[in-house]
């Protein structure tokens, strides 16, 4: 039996490797709170969902089969946790058995260990159907429908009502029968556990005549025989005992997959009633597959800001065609860094079959993300800011290729401006013409002017709003670079005016 909640016809793993861009995007975009709200303090879920998200999805028909299961997730928010709840029960009855624990070198203690197991196990199957049968005729999606028919098909009642008759068998005998045969130096082989004949009910036995076979007692006292004839025994069960241990297995597998492809839509779900609590919306967006950029959004919002503050956060709106440059300029503290944040987070969130928090999203399926964020100097004095803004960019470009998608916070301001404008333009060009798209938040006046006389088509500029009173209102709007950041805006808020004014 398969799950194939995360991919039409493959399991998730956790064991998938993280793209090298990762740990930068997670502290750039501020993601691991984000991945702390899906979790909702559940560890298990925040490690499937940090995995899912990291590695980003670049079929569309992928991500549109996850996004069908995500919109039947946020729909019935409660089945979701009762079939999540469902499969971590399983799992936790599990230990509550010796199930290969100190007694499994004797295949006696396998078998009876093994069919005790499965039997709570068939239970749990039993009313895992039960659980999805009651909200299969409210799911829409391919993913929950096909699962729904898939538990019908390989569970019918005549199935699992034979199966709890065998391991009734198993479990409740006190002797075995066994066939085996000669073989080289006469010693006994092929041994076969075969069906017993012996009937429980008690009249049967009392009025049951001797043996019409041939028969033998083992004295009490007779500990080599008695030795013996359990070898005999376990010879006998093996087979069986090791078939039963691998059928718990398997089903013991399905629940935890079970289990860890639903922890990505719980995250989901528990997301998404976090945002809305809020007053904030929520969105499937739409990818496209295509080698041209084009970009719409409404009300985008950071989702880390959203969940570390208790003030409103304004959203943004925006669109554009053919795009390959974003360069974002303006006042500082104009919410710059948020826009650039929000947009990261959608792309991710976006190719991993999630949400978006936006009233509508589009974009195309990037082919990589990577982000590169000023940080502070190195602690360790071994380097300056800006030998390690260029050894991570560089790293950063080696991984890399054409439909691939950087986004860059005020980089290369660790030296002069001019230094700082003339690396950015060569990288920038050298990235561009190579197919992958930027989003660029700086202060470097003489690039971002460069880049306007330049008139190029795929470039946008826009600019963090501020009123002619100084106020920021915290929107990114079109509008062409400005030679001044208004940093006299913060003096004046700190000093006051007086002060402004003597400076």
């Amino acid at each position: 039996m398969n799950v194939f909640f995360m991919y039409p016809d493959a399991d998730f793993s956790l064991d998938t490797p993280l793209p090298e861009t990762a740990v930068d995007l997670i502290v750039d975009l501020d993601l691991a709170r984000i991945f702390d709200a899906m979790a909702s303090e559940d560890p298990f879920v925040r490690k499937v969902v940090e995995r899912a998200v990291m590695v980003s999805l670049h079929d569309p028909e992928v991500i549109q089969y996850r996004q069908a299961i995500m919109q039947d997730a946020l729909s019935h928010p409660d089945a979701v946790r009762r079939l999540y709840q469902l499969a971590s029960e399983a799992l936790d009855r599990r230990k509550r058995h010796f199930y290969f624990g100190v007694t499994t070198r004797y295949p006696s203690s396998i078998l009876h260990e093994s069919a005790d197991l499965l039997t709570t196990m068939t239970d749990m199957l039993r009313q895992l159907k039960a659980e999805v049968g009651r909200d299969r005729e409210a799911f829409g999606s391919p993913g929950l429908t096909q699962f729904a028919a898939m538990l019908d098909r390989e569970l019918s009642d005549e199935y699992l009502a034979t199966l709890a008759h065998y391991l009734g068998d198993l479990k409740q005998r006190d002797s075995v029968v066994l066939r085996a045969r000669l073989g080289q130096g006469l010693k006994s082989a092929g041994y076969t556990l075969l069906k017993s004949t012996k009937s429980g009910r008690w009249i049967d036995r009392l009025l049951r005549r001797g043996p019409a076979h041939y028969s033998f007692q083992i004295p009490d006292r007779d500990q080599g025989g008695i030795t013996a004839l359990s070898e005999i025994r376990d010879r006998g069960i093996n087979e069986v005992a090791n078939a039963l241990a691998q059928s718990a297995e398997h089903v013991l597998g399905f629940f935890q997959q079970l289990k860890t492809e639903l922890a990505f839509y719980l995250g989901g779900i528990h997301l998404a009633e976090r945002l809305r609590e809020r007053g904030y919306p929520v969105c499937l967006p739409d990818l496209a597959e295509s080698e041209a950029w084009r970009l719409s959004f409404g009300s985008l919002r950071d989702v880390g800001l959203v969940l570390s503050t208790g003030q409103p956060v304004v959203g943004n709106d925006g669109a554009a065609q053919d795009l390959s440059l974003l360069v974002i300029t303006g006042a500082n503290q104009g919410g710059k860094s948020t826009f650039l944040r929000s947009l990261g987070q959608a792309h991710l969130m976006a190719q991993a079959g999630l949400f978006v928090a936006a009233e509508h999203f589009a974009s195309n399926i990037m082919a990589g993300l990577a982000s590169h964020f000023a940080r502070e100097e190195d602690a360790s004095m071994e380097r300056g800011k800006f030998e390690e803004e260029l050894e991570r960019m560089s790293r950063l470009m080696g991984a890399m290729r054409p439909g691939a998608f950087m986004l860059w916070n005020e980089s290369f301001q660790s030296t002069n401006e001019r230094e700082g404008s003339d690396v950015a333009q060569e990288i920038t060009r050298a990235l561009v013409d190579s197919g992958v798209r930027i989003a660029f938040v700086t202060h470097l006046n003489a690039y971002a002017e460069a880049l306007f006389q330049e008139h190029r088509p795929d470039c946008v500029f826009l600019r963090a709003e501020r009123l002619d009173n100084g106020t920021r209102t915290y929107r990114i709007v079109p509008g062409p670079p400005m030679e001044t950041s208004f940093g006299v805006d913060l003096y004046q808020e700190i000093f006051g005016q007086q002060h402004a004014g003597e400076r």
